[in-house]
């Protein structure tokens, strides 16, 4: 028993600093343990991180992606290829070749002023691409007109200077005709009417035609004419005209000056949309694709 009580201290002592040892150890070990769930948590949270880094990357991307998807479903696509330039045009254009529901809307300037102002505002609440060719008498004597179409981002070009028929026009009266409505247009906008020209009444022959592809323009006609400048149309019969003449690549043409224009432009964008038909301006729909510049040099006139 004595000998027990002699041991029994040293046994607590070594029980007691046993047990701190173990504790000790059991501690550390704790502490190792911590460590490295602590280490393995941080680095399953970078791991986290970095997939959520990458989730946000891609969320981004895919963001970016329908970003843009979105514009282009609201904004007016631009069709490759380059602008065209006379030798794609040995013939007068009245249909282009796209592959797609494109069509462009194009405006006639002459005479007097009418409703082209009005015109304009539809075409602007519209947000509708068009194209107005002028004449050069017209830009003279309604400056501001033109300027407004401009500034609206309309391109404008030439439509002769005073209007007449280019079928039998002699190669300097050809060219004065180009060059005073070339100097009238610019005088207001700075801008050159080149590369489009659109003949009086789409009269013109070999002679006329060579003279205005020499001279740095191609013939620009028609697919459909609104016939809105004649006596008794109204806007329904003008826009059935349009509506039923309607193809892939099609030329619209109406007049800016038109007393029925704005009851008109409205109600035919519409209907032209709703048939699933884009509008873009007529220097995208006539692009050329470098290496097919033949199958999108449009067809001939017809006349």
């Amino acid at each position: 028993m004595a000998n027990y009580r002699r041991y029994q201290p040293y046994r607590q002592h070594r029980t007691s600093g046993g047990g701190r040892l173990f504790k000790l150890v059991g501690w550390a070990a704790v502490g190792i343990v911590v460590i490295i769930l602590i280490r393995n948590g941080l680095s399953g949270s970078s791991t986290t991180n970095q997939n959520a880094s990458d989730s946000i990357r891609l969320a981004n991307n895919s963001n970016g992606n329908l970003s843009v998807n979105a514009t282009a479903s609201t904004t007016v696509p631009e069709l490759s290829g380059r602008e065209l330039i006379t030798k794609d045009c040995p013939k007068p254009i009245s249909l282009a070749r796209v592959d797609g529901k494109y069509v462009a809307l194009t405006l006639d300037g002459g005479g007097i002023i009418g409703d082209a102002l009005k015109a304009l505002d539809v075409i602007k609440s519209k947000q509708v691409p068009a194209t107005l060719f002028s004449t050069g008498k017209w830009a003279e004597d309604n400056a501001e007109v033109i300027k407004a179409y401009h500034d609206a981002g309309v391109d404008i070009f030439s439509h002769s200077y005073s209007h007449p028929s280019f079928k039998g026009l002699d190669d300097e009266k050809v060219d004065t005709e180009l060059t005073k409505a070339e100097a009238a247009v610019f005088d207001v906008t700075t801008e050159t009417t080149k590369p489009y020209f659109r003949p009086p009444f789409g009269d013109y022959d070999t002679a006329s035609l060579a003279e205005t592809r020499k001279q740095g323009y191609c013939m620009i006609l028609w697919t459909v004419d609104a016939e809105d400048w004649k006596n008794g149309a109204t806007a329904d019969s003008a826009k059935t005209r349009v509506l039923d003449g309607l193809k892939d690549g099609a030329i619209m043409m109406l007049q800016a000056n038109s007393d029925i224009a704005v009851d008109l432009l409205g109600p035919l964008v519409d209907e032209v949309r709703a048939k699933g038909y884009t509008f873009v301006t007529l220097r995208d729909l006539l692009r050329v694709e470098t290496s097919a510049a033949s199958q999108n040099t449009n067809s001939s006139a017809g006349i």
